[in-house]
């Protein structure tokens, strides 16, 4: 049994935040959530997180709405060019690899970034989660060079208009 004294739930940036100092309490609070979801589903589910548990919050905490155009590199692997299409932003996706979802606020350039000529200024805001510093190592498939996570960079910098997030 779970005593609500072991257990720290509180608001921050926009973020539900839960805080304990023993694991066998998170680990006993994220069982039953996960039990409770599975009695609500055909299949059992199985406990299932990545580093965008944390990454996402930390990017809608800082969305202006005053944005017209999201750049979001290296999106192939991610659904957050839909959730940002989604929520009314003009998206446009970057990835050597093709993308698979569609949304009318969305557009997608397949293009290795190396050898891609961003436009001057185009975008308000680029986000790129996880990818830079893939650039230039060839494990995706990608193009092998020294430098490709500066050259990444500065092309990035390059269509951010100035004032730019």
């Amino acid at each position: 049994m779970l005593d609500h004294r072991d257990v720290k739930l509180y608001s921050r940036n926009k973020n539900i935040l839960f805080e304990a100092e023993n694991k066998r309490v998170v680990n006993k609070l994220v069982t039953g959530v996960v039990a409770k979801l599975s009695s609500l589903t055909a299949s059992p589910s199985r406990v299932a997180f990545s580093e965008r548990v944390i990454e996402y919050p930390l990017i809608f905490q800082y969305l202006d709405k005053n944005w017209k155009r999201i750049l979001d590199f290296g999106c192939v692997e991610d659904l957050l060019p839909m959730h940002l299409a989604s929520l009314g932003y003009n998206v446009t996706g970057l990835d050597f690899r093709p993308y698979p979802f569609t949304h009318p606020n969305f557009e997608f350039i397949q293009a290795d970034i190396l050898s891609w000529q961003p436009q001057k200024e185009q975008y308000d805001c680029v986000i790129s989660v996880s990818t830079i510093e893939h650039i230039g190592l060839g494990g995706y498939g990608d193009p092998v060079c020294e430098d490709g996570d500066k050259i990444a960079v500065q092309k990035l910098f390059t269509s951010l208009r100035l004032g730019g997030y």
